[in-house]
């Protein structure tokens, strides 16, 4: 809830957002990943299958999340 999902952002099956987050512009969430509470997501960044990002964090535009942060 309270979240910013912008325009052509992709959020995939199963993946889970949590409250107060920015999904920017062309960020991709891949199926089964997990975003913490108040998490932002740059323009262009990805999060792949099955990761984690930890409550709080900023992942920059056009940066690959392939383990676990937090």
């Amino acid at each position: 809830s309270n979240c910013v999902i912008n325009s052509r952002a992709l959020i995939e099956h199963d993946a889970v957002v949590g409250q107060h987050c920015h999904v920017s512009t062309s960020a991709t969430i891949n199926g089964a990943a997990r975003i913490g509470d108040g998490c932002f997501l740059g323009s262009g960044s990805v999060v792949r299958e099955g990761v984690t990002v930890a409550d709080n964090s900023f992942v920059p535009m056009g940066e690959r999340v392939i383990a676990d942060q937090g």
